[in-house]
């Protein structure tokens, strides 16, 4: 569950972390963004995201806002295969309109287009998605072009999460003096909260970094990892 609105208010008010013990959230930047970089190996989306925040650049670029949360909520809505009325209705624009957007945005990153439809044709020809970075795929009951694209770019963004997730608890259990406990309740696709011992802010971020390291090389990433962190009472940070 992640800790979005009606939960993040109750998560706040209800959960603590227990005497000498803190609560760190990790999740991975734009999540998605890169796992669709990654496989589709798309140089100039891969570069966009190790130069910064990838949602306010497309916001500012393309759509002539400062409204990063606008930018983020267009490109993932491209990335997944919302349709022009979709995009026109979250952009509060016309569909004519919404689908200039969109091209404008794949045209920046053609081998991300390329891989996305590569998804589509070949969940129509072989009734199963494309597997992500792991080789997990889905069957599919007919064709879904949503799904198609889907499966893959969340598929690899659980895998790297779920790669860091063991890298990072094998990396504590070598610190016999550094316990972690994962929340599993406030685990999402894309990160996760772990209960730790206070004060050990210096050496979890030390694991992590060494985390992201050991994803990154046995994954054959093209790009590291970026992750936000925190480090607070309750689990949404507050």
């Amino acid at each position: 569950m992640a800790c979005q609105s009606i939960e993040k208010a109750l998560l706040n008010e209800f959960v603590r972390a227990p005497v000498g013990r803190t609560f760190l959230q990790v999740d991975i930047v734009a999540a998605d963004v890169f796992s669709l970089g990654c496989l589709s190996e798309d140089a100039q989306l891969l570069s966009a995201y190790a130069r910064g925040d990838v949602y306010a650049t497309v916001s500012r670029e393309l759509l002539q806002s400062d409204n990063r949360s606008l930018g983020k909520h267009f490109f993932q809505l491209a990335i997944h295969g919302a349709g022009d009325s979709g995009l026109a209705a979250a952009l509060g624009v016309d569909a004519a309109e919404a689908s200039r957007l969109r091209q404008n945005l794949w045209e920046l990153f053609p081998a991300a287009e390329r891989y996305r439809q590569r998804c589509v044709d070949y969940g129509n020809v072989n009734w199963r998605t494309l597997p992500s970075i792991t080789g997990w795929y889905r069957h599919l009951a007919r064709p879904n072009p949503a799904l198609a694209i889907n499966a893959p770019v969340a598929g690899s963004t659980a895998d790297l999460f779920r790669g860091l997730t063991t890298r990072l608890t094998q990396a504590a259990e070598g610190r016999r003096s550094c316990q972690i406990v994962l929340l599993p309740v406030l685990s999402a696709y894309d990160g996760g909260t772990w209960e730790v011992e206070h004060g050990r802010d210096a050496l979890l971020f030390e694991l992590l970094d060494e985390a992201v390291d050991s994803v990154t090389r046995d994954f054959q990433l093209p790009a590291p990892l970026r992750l936000r962190r925190r480090i607070s009472s309750n689990p949404c940070g507050s």
